[in-house]
């Protein structure tokens, strides 16, 4: 500082002056109350506010806040995948009910009779009857699940799986069988050894100890009448003779679609079977098929989006309500009561669902039913050439005029030939070998069948054969055909009058 010059600053203040200020003014200030979360200040203008609040005032807060997490409502786009992901699920990977519906005392005499082998060591055999998409499968798993959740059965029970569209031979099934049950010949996937080994093998190990100290084993044999066929039935004979047997506690399960299976058993393994069925005859009324569509489409009431699931819910509702609707899941229900061909309908239906268009609509479900019920074989028709689309021709005109007897390729052939003539300039002068070459390729198709069976020992050109298409499949294919010519077109209306 200059001498002479005017000083202008303040006294400066002691350090213990500015602590004992700062504590007055601590002392001075209102406190803040806080609600459950941290409560940070805000900035206005580059300035930063405190807000203080009374602790009524955040109570409200935190209430308010609880009834929007609540009620949280996500984007379409989040809701879409979910709510595809929880019916996929369903309805493709068949999730098992917690309690099978209208097959309680069933479900309660299979879960009896497995847990008596499970536990006690007691051998059984039974055969599950009923039409395909009865639930067999289903009852079947379903008892599997609730004997399984005692821990000394999930321990101890052994199970193989056989399928008679599968192990078509007692030879295959055997080597399946060793390799499920991971005995000494089977080296990973492989089994070694010849059939006469294996089943004293396997005879061998399933005879060796008692019912204390065996593991219990569960066959279950799906397609149960497939294996009836088996040359002498000798892994049915083997399996009820073990099963009768008090060595080893064996429960031998089948699951067939024929009446009559009993039948097609011989007398020596009839007599070791303990003749115990389970029938599953009792279909579902057209309500209960309704009631079956709005619970498989419904969504469950932990969806994260409350209102998104509502508006889905009353969607289906109303969907399920449609006289158009009604009409074609009637439909439905008179060409197959089996829930399997449901699920493929409503499988259809979701796959139509998208963020752009988030509930099922009535246009959703007729197209989803026109994809079902699509002809194959009017479809196979498309992608023929024109020479065996006029083979085809050829067929239905000798079947009008020979009432539906069945022709052979000579006679194809000469129907084909009359069309020929009536046009001398046509492009359609094949060889016999290119003709023949075609109506083995229909044949292949299956779109015409022999009636001796494939086996019948004559003459290809001699050979009688079936149409197995109907009117409106050819009419349907020839509307459909791309660049079909005028002249084929023409012939072909005239066969069908």
């Amino acid at each position: 500082m200059c001498p002479g010059s005017e000083t202008l600053t303040r006294p400066h203040k002691s350090a213990l002056e500015r602590l004992s200020q700062s504590e007055t003014r601590k002392q001075s200030r209102p406190e803040v109350v806080t609600a459950e979360r941290p409560y940070f200040p805000r900035r206005f203008g580059g300035r930063e506010r405190r807000f203080v609040c009374n602790p009524e005032q955040n109570s409200n807060r935190v209430v308010m806040s609880k009834r929007k997490v609540k009620d949280v409502h996500l984007p379409v786009g989040e809701c879409v995948p979910k709510l595809q992901e929880i019916l996929r699920e369903r309805i493709c990977h068949q999730q098992l009910p917690v309690r099978p519906e209208g097959v309680e005392a069933q479900h309660k005499h299979l879960l009896e009779l497995l847990r008596r082998t499970a536990v006690h060591g007691e051998s059984n055999s039974v055969l599950i009857v009923g039409p395909r998409g009865a639930g067999k499968t289903m009852l079947l798993k379903c008892v599997l699940r609730d004997l399984l959740q005692d821990k000394e059965v999930q321990k101890n029970l052994l199970q193989v799986h056989l399928n008679g569209l599968l192990q078509t031979s007692d030879s295959i099934a055997l080597k399946d069988i060793t390799r499920q049950l991971h005995l000494e010949n089977a080296v990973g996937d492989k089994v070694f050894g010849s059939f006469a080994e294996n089943l004293a093998f396997l005879l061998e190990a399933l005879k060796k100890g008692d019912r204390s100290s065996s593991r219990p084993v569960l066959f279950v044999l799906d397609e149960f009448d497939l294996f009836a066929h088996h040359k002498n039935q000798t892994l049915l004979y083997n399996l009820f003779d073990v099963s009768q047997s008090a060595q080893a506690p064996v429960a031998v399960v089948g699951l067939t679609c024929r009446l009559d299976v009993l039948e097609l058993l011989e007398k020596r393994v009839k007599s070791r079977f303990s003749h115990r069925q389970i029938h599953l005859l009792n279909s579902p009324t057209f309500p209960q098929y309704l009631e079956r569509v709005r619970t498989q489409l419904s969504l469950p009431d932990n969806f994260p989006d409350e209102r998104f699931a509502r508006d889905w819910n009353g969607s289906v509702e109303s969907l399920c309500e449609d006289k158009l609707v009604q009409e074609v899941f009637q439909r439905h229900f008179n060409s197959s009561k089996d829930f399997r061909s449901l699920h493929l309908l409503l499988m259809f239906c979701l796959s139509r669902v998208s963020v752009s268009r988030a509930t099922l609509r009535t246009s959703d479900l007729l197209e989803a039913s026109r994809l079902c019920f699509t002809d194959a074989k009017a479809n196979m028709l498309h992608g023929l050439s024109i020479l065996e689309l006029c083979l085809v021709i050829a067929m239905k005109h000798l079947n009008d005029v020979y009432e539906g007897e069945p022709f052979n390729l000579q006679m194809v052939h000469n129907e084909f030939k009359k069309f020929l003539q009536r046009r001398p300039n046509s492009v359609y002068n094949f060889e016999t070998p290119i003709i023949m070459k075609a109506f083995e390729h229909l044949q292949q198709l299956e779109l015409i069948r022999p009636v001796d069976g494939p086996t019948a020992k004559s003459q290809k050109e001699y050979q009688l054969m079936r149409l197995m298409l109907d009117h409106s499949q050819i009419m349907e294919a020839l509307q459909k055909y791309p660049q079909c010519p005028t002249d084929v077109r023409q012939w072909a209306m005239s066969a069908f009058g």
